[in-house]
């Protein structure tokens, strides 16, 4: 039987209470899976570059945040494929480099070949997916071998916005039984101030490299 790996790939900036929850959910109802995060090391569209921190920050702050669950590794492949891909565009100057989900997929099935890959993606990630927005989509479909869709307040994808021999690798997943104050937490609103998005250690990680809004010198309400 193949090994299975969950594949979820964020910008974890910063990683959230609903991160942990994502992550969480899927350590406890796949086992004897592996949850590999993967913080992404820079956006592939280009509006959303500017507002990254710097990544060594975030991946350490995925470490602290998902460091419980024996089964998840936080992983650096975002950064080993970019430097690879890099390495390969010296070659090609006037090449474009955009580094997508298709690459990162690629290179750890290279080095995974018994490995079944499967995606965590939100509902909007999804649809940007269906809607052929990403790099290589319709190869990155071919190559999962399933995709789970995490639903919003009840909205999720419909069968019909799936082309039908892609209908079978998609599963709902609804995290409606976690308090919605950690589902609905964002990372906008972290990085605007509002600490209740963020685990202690999260925070503390924040307060100590004064990162984003956040200052050691104040005090922030944690909800517990």
């Amino acid at each position: 039987m193949p090994a299975t790996t969950f594949f979820f790939g964020s910008s974890m900036n910063p990683p959230t209470k609903a991160h942990i929850a994502i992550v969480q959910y899927f350590s406890e109802q796949f086992p004897e899976a592996t949850i590999l995060v993967a913080p992404i090391y820079r956006h592939i569209l280009a509006g959303k570059v500017s507002s990254l921190a710097d990544y060594g920050d975030r991946f350490r702050m995925s470490q602290l945040a998902f460091r419980e669950f024996s089964n998840v590794v936080v992983s650096d492949v975002e950064l080993q494929v970019s430097e690879k891909l890099v390495n390969q565009a010296l070659t090609a100057p006037d090449q474009v480099l955009k580094i997508g989900t298709i690459d990162v997929l690629s290179h750890l099935q290279a080095a995974n070949p018994d490995t079944e890959f499967n995606l965590i993606l939100g509902l909007d990630t999804a649809r940007d997916l269906l809607a052929d927005k990403w790099k290589q989509s319709s190869s990155l479909l071919e190559q999962v071998t399933a995709i789970y869709v995490l639903s919003r307040d009840g909205v999720t994808i419909r069968p019909d916005d799936i082309a039908e021999q892609y209908r079978a690798k998609f599963f709902r997943v609804d995290l409606g039984n976690h308090d919605p104050e950690i589902t609905h937490a964002s990372s906008t609103k972290a990085r605007n101030g509002d600490s209740n998005c963020v685990s202690v250690q999260i925070l503390t990680y924040m307060q100590e490299n004064k990162m984003y809004s956040y200052s050691a010198t104040e005090s922030y309400k944690l909800k517990m």
